[in-house]
């Protein structure tokens, strides 16, 4: 049998790749970068003092061989819809622990999908240990044990960040593609994007979003099963003209220029970038419990979190496919720099208001 030793960043040549490494080192890890360009992949490592190497996901084979001798694998590299089903599938076959970046409806999905498998060949399957998911799980944990017969919950996201590159756009991309979802009844089901848009109460103050399809909304069922569930963006303010935007690119997303042109969409640096999140938990009674979380920019909330989660899940893996929040703990954001939590007690609130348009 192969030993086994230390771990892997998968798409170390990336922004967030490089930030997880550099996070890493200044925790005393030295994880091993790889990626698929050799000469890029080694003009980090070196310039790091890293060990790296080079393969292609595209490559089964190759996969597993390099997967073989690290206990972890932490995929950083875009779009996660495309890499981390392959890399999953060679984890499994490697024994070789999996997590990413990703906060994809699709990747969350196919993480449960194999579950069986991964339980097992002994592997845990962690997808989502960036800002999204890690932000509102500790949220939802805490909502949750202030509610704990809750039959609904919300959660909403407002991100922040001085960089974003391709694999952003793709992600933002692959939602519009899809389509909006919410959870009702323990199902997951179509919801138009840009509709149910509602005033989120910040820690610093409201902000209007609307549902979106991201992993949170699959991680908060993994870890809850509470059966109505709705994720909000403030990217997505709602309203009549942006869900006409939405229509209309849906359907010129079939033309592959237009595909190619809004899925590599780049933010240039901004200016003060300040990340948000938001859970409320609600029982049949009307009762209530919210929790705010506010950080600083959101690729750095993600490296200190990532470098972190990685330390846990290697000192204590579960095999099988849990969200982060399942296998952290929703003490593990106190641990990470610059976060701040608030949490509001629980009240009886009388039947829950209905709001037209609100899923």
């Amino acid at each position: 049998m192969t030993m086994k030793s230390g771990w892997m960043i998968y798409g170390a040549n990336g922004y967030a790749g490089r930030l997880v490494a550099r996070e890493a080192i200044a925790l005393g890890e030295r994880p091993l970068l790889a990626g698929r360009s050799a000469e890029k992949v080694r003009r980090v490592a070196e310039e790091l003092g890293l060990p790296w190497l080079a393969f292609d996901l595209g490559d089964h084979a190759a996969t597993v061989a390099a997967l073989r001798g690290v206990e972890l694998v932490l995929l950083a590299a875009g779009p996660f819809d495309g890499l981390a089903q392959p890399m999953m599938d060679a984890c499994i076959e490697a024994r070789t622990h999996f997590t990413d970046l990703d906060n994809e409806l699709p990747v969350f999905r196919a993480a449960e999908e194999r579950d069986a498998r991964a339980r097992e060949r002994g592997v845990a399957i962690v997808p989502g240990i960036g800002f999204g998911t890690i932000a509102t799980g500790s949220l939802v944990k805490r909502v949750v044990a202030e509610v704990p017969d809750a039959n609904r919950l919300e959660c909403a996201l407002h991100i922040a960040s001085t960089h974003a590159g391709a694999a952003t756009g793709q992600s933002g991309l692959a939602a519009v593609r899809m389509g909006g979802r919410v959870r009702r009844g323990g199902r997951l089901v179509e919801h138009p994007l840009g509709a149910g848009g509602r005033e989120i109460p910040f820690a610093d103050r409201g902000r209007r979003a609307s549902p979106i399809p991201t992993g949170d909304l699959e991680a908060a069922w993994m870890d809850t099963h509470i059966p109505d569930i709705v994720v909000y963006g403030t990217a997505l303010s709602g309203g009549l003209l942006q869900r006409a935007g939405i229509a209309i690119l849906r359907r010129l997303l079939w033309i592959g220029a237009i595909r190619r042109a809004v899925g590599s969409v780049r933010e240039g640096a901004g200016g003060d970038a300040h990340c948000q999140a938001w859970a409320c938990a609600t029982n049949a009674r009307g009762e209530k419990a919210e929790a705010c979380l506010e950080t600083g920019e959101g690729f750095a909330f993600t490296a200190a979190a990532a470098a972190r989660a990685v330390a846990v899940i290697r000192r204590a893996p579960t095999a099988g496919a849990h969200a982060a929040a399942t296998v952290l703990g929703g003490a593990f954001v106190d641990s990470l720099p610059d976060v701040r939590i608030t949490m509001s007690h629980k009240r009886a609130a009388g039947a829950v208001a209905s709001q037209e348009g609100t899923p």
